[in-house]
């Protein structure tokens, strides 16, 4: 709704009742609602009760001088979450109110948070999250052909949407033919979430990536029928991502870099 201004009121310094003379208040005003006398240069005031069809009570008292028979605009338009005042077609005085009831209102919220005298509440519903896990040569110190790196953790109730690898530089000994593997998931699924070496073969049971070599980028994890597959967690589980040298020892490579990333759909 737009404004209201039929009719014409009574506004008395420092008092907060404004009268009106044929007005409806009652049943064409609701709060929330802000009062403006139609002058340049009159404040907006917060209307804080309607009690009757001619009387209305501002949240705080009318600053101006006593007016009588004078034009008024009540704005009926705001947004859903902040109140803030929404202009309509038609409105009146609307850089004034804009000002005011608008901007100067974003201004103050921004400014309070900014400052930390006010928190941002999110209301609970699904979120999309996207992780990320940078492992290089030197996270690889096993002195053995094995090692497992914790990668991410799962709640309970999270679903694993994606895991993306984006294999930067081979892992490998610059002196030594040996193959690495590695495969990424959890301990208690044998399948995994994903496998494959930088030489270009892939395990052939459980999930594996689209592409072979070092050049693979952004490659989508699959199972053995080649299909994208999302899991739900019931419990919290770690995510985790092994590597298998064919050789020698994991902390004998020289090379490697890979960066992980998983897509989490959770309820927050």
């Amino acid at each position: 709704m737009g404004q209201y201004t039929t009719g014409t009121c009574r506004a008395t310094e420092t008092l907060a009742t404004i009268i009106g003379y044929g007005t409806q208040w009652a049943a064409n005003v609701s709060l929330p609602a802000i009062f403006k006398i139609d002058e340049d240069g009159q404040p907006t005031y917060s209307v804080g009760a309607i009690n009757s069809a001619t009387r209305i009570t501002l949240a705080a008292n009318y600053v101006g001088s006593t007016v009588s028979g004078v034009g008024y605009m009540i704005c009926r338009s705001f947004s859903a979450n902040r109140n803030y005042w929404r202009p309509l077609q038609g409105d009146q005085d609307f850089a004034e109110i804009l000002s005011q009831e608008t901007i100067d209102k974003i201004d103050t919220d921004l400014s309070n948070i900014m400052t930390g005298n006010a928190t941002i509440v999110f209301k609970s519903g699904n979120l999309l999250h996207t992780l990320k896990k940078s492992i290089s040569v030197t996270n690889l110190t096993s002195a053995s052909t094995m090692q497992t790196i914790k990668c991410f953790r799962a709640s309970a109730g999270d679903l694993i949407n994606d895991i993306i690898v984006n294999l930067a530089t081979p892992f490998r000994n610059s002196t030594a033919a040996s193959i690495v593997k590695y495969k990424i998931g959890d301990l208690a699924d044998d399948d995994g979430f994903g496998s494959q070496n930088h030489c270009g073969s892939s395990e052939s049971t459980g999930y594996t990536m689209i592409g072979q070599g070092a050049a693979d980028k952004g490659a989508y994890l699959l199972n053995a029928s080649k299909n994208r597959v999302n899991k739900i967690y019931a419990t919290a589980t770690a995510i985790n991502i092994s590597f298998t040298a064919s050789r020698g020892w994991l902390a004998s490579l020289d090379n490697g870099a890979m960066d992980i990333y998983l897509c989490r759909m959770a309820m927050e």
